[in-house]
């Protein structure tokens, strides 16, 4: 876990060099793209919000036990990266709309084809989502803030979750999801209260 988090807290801020996952990014064949001279000033070291193939990589930190990090980042994007003064990339066919309405809302499927979503920062206090079966689900973030981005707990219906994951059954289901946000880094999601958070995952790069 900590190997990955290193990678990847390396990889936001542009001090991994020539090794890592950020530098695969650029070891391509095609040279200088228009992603990277696009992020010139918008850009979180080697991490470019404009190319579709790294929007995983915030979610990444939660499952690698780092979870308050990627809080941290989820924030930034969604801040700084979107809005009247900036719109990252370019729409390919709304997908770049569709990362922000999740992570706006706090969830995001990391795994495509998973059920399993994973919960982010969510950058609203309350949302109301008027789902596709008639049902009502209600998005509550207690003390949230541009500066409160940690999650602290979280429940669904009541029921206190113990890792960062939803089910998207359950959320069909409708109800009340609920998270409680501080300005202070958690240790919740990560090994000492999830036991889907691997203390040390398999990490390799070609």
């Amino acid at each position: 876990g900590d190997r990955m988090c290193h990678y990847l807290s390396e990889m936001m801020t542009g001090g991994e060099g020539t090794d890592g996952p950020g530098a695969a990014y650029h070891k391509g064949s095609w040279g200088l793209h228009h992603e990277q001279t696009e992020m010139t000033e918008n850009c979180f070291g080697q991490y470019e919000h404009n190319n579709q193939p790294v929007w995983h990589v915030l979610y990444m930190f939660a499952p690698a036990g780092c979870a308050s990090a990627g809080q941290y980042w989820l924030r930034q994007a969604t801040g700084r990266l979107y809005g009247p003064h900036m719109y990252t990339g370019d729409e390919d066919n709304g997908s770049m709309s569709a990362w922000y309405v999740l992570s706006a809302i706090g969830i995001y499927q990391l795994t495509p084809g998973s059920s399993t979503y994973r919960l982010g920062s969510p950058m609203f206090r309350h949302l109301v989502l008027q789902l596709d079966n008639g049902r009502t689900l209600e998005i509550l973030a207690q003390s949230n803030s541009p500066e409160n981005v940690y999650v602290q707990a979280a429940s669904l219906n009541g029921v206190p979750l113990k890792c960062l994951t939803v089910d998207y059954f359950e959320l069909m289901k409708g109800g009340k999801l609920e998270f409680v946000m501080s300005s202070k880094p958690s240790s919740f999601g990560t090994q000492s209260t999830c036991s889907d958070v691997r203390q040390h995952p398999s990490v390799s790069f070609v």
